[in-house]
């Protein structure tokens, strides 16, 4: 096993962590492009790498209201958004990298901090492997946009 695959297996081990907490379904790691850096082992890869690539606009669109607060100075953090019957909590977990969490309709507040405080433990203990490079376009002129390069 390379050390690449190791950390991305410590990683889902991480994600299941996060989803043994009451009520919490699945967790995914993410890069900013929608790219599908681990999941837990409750969610199929197709699933989760769906999720991956709708959860970026979210984050996409929550970065983009600074100036809704008066300021285009504001670090994102993290946005809820509530089903009614089940809840997608996606935080930034470090450059260029986020992690979605679903809960359950029915949990108290206390409940979704536990979860949250899992989640952010995940962050802090997996961090130091958690960015990711941004993508560039190649310089090949190619129009196709499934062509980066890495910076």
């Amino acid at each position: 096993m390379t050390a690449q695959q190791h950390v991305d297996a410590e990683m889902g081990r991480q994600l299941d962590h996060i989803t043994q907490e009451n009520g919490c379904l699945h967790a995914v790691l993410f890069t900013g492009d929608g790219l599908l850096k681990a999941k837990s082992s409750g969610i199929d890869r197709a699933d989760a790498e769906r999720a991956a690539a709708g959860l970026t606009g979210i984050g996409s669109l929550s970065r983009g209201l600074g100036d809704f607060c008066g300021t285009d100075h504001l670090a994102w953090r993290r946005t809820i958004v509530d089903f009614g019957e089940h809840t997608v909590m996606v935080l930034t977990a470090a450059a260029n990298t986020y992690l979605a969490v679903s809960v359950a309709a029915g949990l108290t507040s206390d409940q979704i901090v536990v979860v949250t405080h899992t989640a952010v433990g995940v962050i802090k203990a997996m961090n130091e492997h958690l960015g990711a490079p941004e993508r560039a376009r190649g310089t090949t002129g190619n129009p196709n946009p499934s062509t980066y390069e890495r910076v």
